[in-house]
């Protein structure tokens, strides 16, 4: 990479054949003129195209530092390397914020490439602030991402999996595309057009019979509101993946034996989630689960087990229960 600078403007050619340019009249231009006579190109880069900047170079966790190291081709030269605090990271700097959100949550531990596809889909959302308002839904960590870059929310719907607030026009069912034309981008209209989709908590803000699982690329959401702590959000399309038990989560569901979606999570994060939903089972009844669930996956005694994280002979007694009791 190399730079030209006069009283007017610095411009600045990145390795991959693009430039950038900053005015002197830019609040940012004596920084960049000081990162260009230190040859620090990577803070540059994010000064430009912070989206870029993580996805085309070799990008690590290392402790409580991001750390980001310029990808090159030169054997000789020694590449760049940027170390960014995790530990300061806030709203200021929603991409950084996003990336310490996911190793908290255990979707992530040492390395970004696995939710490099999400972050390239929410990148191309054409509708919003992405970043921004898809960090504010995930702030409460009720969510799971999709090894394809997608995002796992809830819904409420009828019995017979259609809409409510729609008189049960918009039809959803396991593996189909629901897509709608109109739709809102605007968060501060609360209740608007689109297709809905929440966290765990607000489910019981509205009515519905059955909770099912949607599967949205970040690409396609159009608003999250901002009442009720960012907790519900709007898209223009989604995938009915699955049917969620009564009192189910997604992080104590088998996700991928109940969905077939393949999650992104740590190895240690796997294990958690798999001790807690098994510490959950062996508590409280759930008997009322077992026979909703057996209701709505048609007697499958083997799909029953991986929703509720139980074994079949588990289910097979627990119905055994259901029916004595009458």
């Amino acid at each position: 990479m190399f730079y030209f600078k006069d009283d007017s403007q610095i411009t600045v050619y990145f390795a991959d054949g693009n430039s950038a340019v900053w005015k002197s009249d830019n609040p940012q231009f004596e920084k960049v003129a000081q990162m260009c006579e230190n040859n620090q190109w990577i803070p540059i880069q994010m000064l430009h195209n912070q989206a870029k900047t993580l996805l085309n170079n070799k990008v690590t966790i290392q402790g409580d530092k991001l750390v980001i190291e310029a990808d090159t081709s030169d054997p000789v030269t020694k590449p760049e390397v940027l170390h960014i605090e995790l530990g300061t990271a806030d709203t200021s700097d929603p991409v950084v914020a996003f990336i310490k959100l996911l190793k908290e949550k255990g979707t992530i531990d040492t390395e970004i490439e696995r939710i490099k596809p999400f972050l390239i889909n929410m990148f191309k959302n054409p509708y919003i602030n992405a970043v921004e308002e898809i960090y504010e839904y995930c702030l409460a960590k009720d969510f799971e991402i999709t090894e394809d870059g997608c995002l796992l929310a809830y819904k409420n719907v009828r019995k017979d999996f259609s809409s409510i607030y729609d008189g049960g026009k918009t039809k959803h069912a396991i593996g189909q595309i629901t897509k709608v034309e109109n739709f809102d981008t605007n968060r501060s209209r609360e209740c608007s057009s689109g297709l809905h989709f929440c966290s765990k908590s607000y489910l019981s803000f509205y009515s519905g019979d059955v909770t099912i699982i949607v599967k949205i690329n970040p690409m396609h959401i159009c608003a999250i509101p901002e009442d009720y702590n960012f907790s519900k959000g709007r898209c223009t399309q989604y995938e009915m993946v699955g049917v969620m038990g009564k009192d189910g989560t997604l992080q104590t569901t088998n996700i991928e034996a109940a969905t077939g979606q393949k999650t992104v999570k740590t190895t240690t994060q796997a294990k958690a989630d798999k001790k807690l939903a098994q510490k959950k089972a062996k508590s409280g009844d759930r008997l009322t689960e077992t026979a909703d669930l057996m209701k709505q996956f048609n007697n499958d005694i083997k799909k029953v087990a991986s929703q509720m994280n139980i074994s079949e002979e588990t289910v097979k007694r627990n119905m055994r229960k259901v029916r004595a009791r009458g």
